[in-house]
């Protein structure tokens, strides 16, 4: 009977030890001093070796839980292509792709080196850069980005092919805006496209179209789209 009612009294009592901890939880606190390269974070991930990746406006910065290694843009070709980055993203076969003001680089582990990404540019552009401002993956390796001087880039790693998607004010099933912010890729691969002007848009492959969700006459979101949970 002791041990019942001990047992018991553990498991009340549990609840109150697990809420005791988070109540007062504490953070590190990792700055330029420790090694950071910059103090503004644009973008953070994890790759399968359990080193973060850190996004800053001047510089790559990884992170070992002990130190920083930072890179930066250099004329060797080896290097990311702008030290300004964006974006982060990690696909499912491992591999770390950087997005930063001037396109989009692919991370050598094995080298510790970057490729830069050359894509056949669009001859019409509402942007003079080509800033990469988020990118996600699909289920079968695609790579989806967001490029101010491209719109919305569907790039194939394997074959090395790009495809752009952009507003066409004409095709009912184009994109609502070519001011993009933001992509998210859903459990059932679906990509979900968040804009500038507040429209949210989700792509169906099989037809080759996009769903307005939101936007002029719809669900309505008075500002612009940053992210997706």
């Amino acid at each position: 009977m002791f041990l019942q009612r001990s047992g018991m009294l553990f498991f009340l009592f549990l609840p109150s030890i697990l809420l005791s901890q988070f109540a007062n939880p504490r953070f590190e606190h990792l700055t330029t001093e420790h090694g950071l390269s910059q103090s503004t974070i644009t973008s953070i991930c994890q790759d399968d070796d359990g080193f973060l990746w850190f996004g800053t406006y001047d510089g790559l910065n990884k992170y070992d839980g002990y130190n920083f290694t930072v890179y930066r843009h250099s004329d060797d070709g080896a290097s990311l292509n702008d030290n300004a980055v964006w974006s982060l993203f990690k696909d499912n076969n491992g591999n770390v792709w950087v997005g930063t003001r001037d396109g989009l680089n692919l991370y050598d582990h094995e080298l510790d080196r970057f490729r830069r990404i050359e894509l056949l540019k669009r001859e019409a552009s509402e942007y003079d850069d080509n800033s990469v401002r988020s990118i996600v993956g699909d289920s079968s390796g695609v790579i989806w980005f967001i490029s101010n001087g491209q719109g919305l880039v569907n790039y194939n790693h394997a074959t090395g092919r790009s495809r752009y998607f952009v507003h066409q004010s004409n095709v009912p099933g184009s994109l609502s805006s070519n001011s993009l912010r933001t992509l998210f890729m859903d459990s059932h691969s679906r990509l979900w496209v968040g804009s500038w002007s507040g429209h949210v848009d989700v792509y169906h492959p099989r037809q080759d179209r996009f769903e307005h969700i939101a936007g002029e006459g719809r669900l309505s979101i008075r500002s612009a789209v940053t992210s997706f949970a």
